[in-house]
Parts: C-alpha cells; sequence; structure tokens
C-alpha cells in the first residue's frame, strides 16, 4: 500500500511540475517576444564582424549616429546655400527676374 501512495505521490509531483514547466516556458517566449531588441541592432550585432560585443554598445552607435545626423540635418539648412546670383552669361531665351525688386 505505502508503494502505491508513493507512485501517486510521484505521479502529482510529475504533473505538477509539467505545469509549472509549460508555464515558465510560455512566459520565457513572452519575454523573448518583448525583449526581443530591435531588428536594425540585430542586423548590426551581426554583421558588425565581432567588433561590437553587445546591445549596449549597439545603443550607444544608434544614439550617436542619430545625433549626427540631426547635427549634418541643422548644418545643411542654416547655411542653405548662397542666394547671391553666380557670375556669367546668362543663356538666350532665358528668363531672369529682376533682383530686390
Amino acid at each position: 500500500m505505502e508503494i502505491a501512495n508513493n507512485n501517486t505521490e510521484i505521479l502529482e509531483a510529475l504533473k505538477e511540475f509539467e505545469t509549472e514547466s509549460t508555464e515558465r516556458e510560455s512566459q520565457k517566449q513572452i519575454a523573448k517576444k518583448r525583449s526581443g531588441g530591435f531588428r536594425l541592432a540585430k542586423f548590426i550585432l551581426k554583421h558588425s564582424g565581432g567588433t561590437i560585443k553587445n546591445e549596449k554598445q549597439i545603443s550607444y552607435i544608434l544614439l550617436v549616429l542619430a545625433v549626427a545626423v540631426i547635427i549634418v540635418s541643422i548644418v545643411i539648412i542654416l547655411t542653405g546655400g548662397s542666394k547671391k546670383p553666380t557670375s556669367g552669361t546668362i543663356p538666350p531665351g532665358q528668363f531672369v527676374p529682376p533682383i530686390g525688386k
């Protein structure tokens, strides 16, 4: 009789373990989907050739890249090119509006 009780206890423990392990697996999969990271970060990590070791370095690189793009954009917008007409001859038949009026 004691053996039968042990078997039922073992079976109950096994069932409990199986349910807990399936719950843990589902939680791990949900967490993995949430913290999967950005596709760009994964691409950089994969194609860096081992130079970049982890996602923290990727974050810094992407931050520096974003700041550089913003600075270059501001410089391009603020300089805006020259407003003065270039010197030289005007091709025949070209309309040139008067300057300053």
